[in-house]
């Protein structure tokens, strides 16, 4: 069976249990384009006028285009896989909350942190949230992740 190869080639961090700490935090700066807007409108399924029309977006009550909420929930994925705890977590669960709409053109700062930790099962609680170029949060997370065993 073949494995999935990344779309890019950094790897990710990989720490053991005894490695963490709480307040060890990751972060993420990212532009949201057109071009992220329309991969995940084909990923999901998700082809919401919203997201790709902007005649129609005007009479909505955002009056332009707004990114899909999973924009928020890739790039909480991405820091938890890729950078806190990385390598070998296994995510558990989440909550996301949209505070305000993402557009085209924003750059969006995100942070998570992680706030608790159960040694014995392994199981890590982080939280963060999502600020525009205009400092403004535009989504908060929780979540739960447990640590692969093999992993130390």
């Amino acid at each position: 069976m073949a494995g999935i190869t990344p779309m890019h080639d950094e790897g990710a961090k990989s720490y053991s249990l005894s490695d963490l700490a709480v307040g060890m935090y990751a972060v993420d700066k990212r532009e949201i384009d057109n071009d992220l807007i329309s991969a995940i409108a084909h990923l999901s399924g998700d082809h919401n006028p919203i997201h790709w029309n902007e005649t129609y977006a005007r009479d909505t009550i955002f009056k332009e285009i707004i990114a899909h909420g999973l924009v928020s929930d890739f790039i909480l994925s991405t820091m938890i896989g890729m950078e806190l705890p990385g390598e070998g977590s296994i995510y558990r669960g989440k909550s996301v909350k949209f505070l305000h709409p993402v557009k085209p053109g924003d750059i969006l700062e995100s942070r998570i942190e992680l706030v608790g930790i159960n040694e014995e099962k392994r199981i890590l609680d982080l939280e963060g949230a999502s600020k525009n170029q205009s400092q403004r949060v535009v989504a908060e997370y929780t979540a739960s992740v447990m640590l692969d065993p093999s992993q130390g």
